[in-house]
């Protein structure tokens, strides 16, 4: 809920992330009637020897993050290292912003078996 101070809104946290997200997530109006969606965050969590989730849909702009919630350390990268995370010991977060050019199949390095992928959207 709102407070004024001295002539200032104040909002809540509630009312500051409600005002903040709908400013951002936003559609944004492009020529000839296109929208583009603000970029957004997506999160990949790492557990059990595994990507969750394995495949990712996502757009150019995006932010995409992976959170390690395995006891073993764990990479995130590309077989060509185009791209990808250094080691990443469990609670670390890294994250990466999407590009038209990225590899698209990423694993981890120490578990080459842990293998997911970007669907890179344009």
């Amino acid at each position: 809920m709102a407070k004024p101070v001295s002539g200032i809104l104040l909002l809540t946290s509630a009312a500051a992330t409600y005002v903040a997200a709908a400013f951002f997530a936003a559609p944004v109006a492009l020529a000839d009637g296109y929208e583009a969606s603000a970029p957004q965050t997506h999160t990949i969590v790492i557990e059990k020897f595994k990507f969750v989730p394995n495949e990712l849909s996502v757009t150019v702009g995006d932010t995409v993050q992976w959170i390690n919630r395995d006891i073993a350390p764990h990479t995130a990268t590309t077989k060509t290292s185009d791209w990808g995370s250094a080691r990443l010991n469990q609670s670390e977060i890294w994250s990466v912003v999407i590009t038209a050019d990225m590899v698209q199949g990423y694993f981890c390095r120490y578990h080459p078996q842990m293998k997911a992928r970007l669907i890179i959207e344009k």
